[in-house]
């Protein structure tokens, strides 16, 4: 493997910029799903669709900021006659850590700092998403048990309910042989 000095690779400046970007879509994101998260404890349909936008936005951005880093990575690639013959060989595209190891000094902490960053921002948001969708799924089934309830309260023959499921009540006969 090869190390460069920070002076002689102009593309270390732009990945930190690109992870910056990354981290600070991350970072917003994180907050917004939290404020989902209480939309949904709270029941509140408004925040709820403020939420949903708000993150719809800021998933668009990051994938135009990821489109913009694999770009840089496949340049970086094309550049490094290392990279570019491993990357022919069929190896899978380098990690940030990987691209950071072939720098020296300030540039390569700030590298190894800021993907280490994103990946810990990553995990939190995986989790709250999953924290999230819990809640959701809480949410709705709160809400079929309601519709279940009301669907038998005003059946009239206290037969079926909603979606025609029996609901054990006894069923009305009627003698139409008199």
């Amino acid at each position: 493997m090869t190390t460069t000095s920070h002076v002689h690779v102009a593309w270390a400046v732009e990945l930190e910029m690109a992870l910056a970007a990354l981290i600070e879509a991350h970072e917003q994101l994180l907050d917004v799903v939290g404020k989902h998260r209480q939309a949904i404890s709270q029941a509140d349909p408004a925040a709820l669709q403020q939420s949903l936008a708000a993150q719809q936005d800021l998933l668009r951005r990051i994938a135009e900021a990821e489109a913009a880093r694999q770009a840089l990575v496949r340049r970086i690639i094309a550049a490094d006659r290392e990279l570019a013959a491993a990357d022919r060989a069929g190896s899978p595209t380098p990690r940030v850590t990987q691209l950071a190891e072939r720098l020296r000094g300030g540039a390569r902490d700030r590298l190894l700092e800021l993907g280490s960053r994103l990946r810990t921002l990553i995990e939190r948001l995986q989790s709250e998403q999953r924290s999230v969708r819990v809640a959701a799924e809480s949410l709705a089934t709160h809400m079929q048990g309601l519709a279940r309830q009301i669907g038998r309260a005003f059946s009239p023959a206290g037969t079926y309910g909603p979606r025609s499921a029996h609901t054990g009540a006894p069923a009305l006969t009627l003698d139409l042989r008199s």
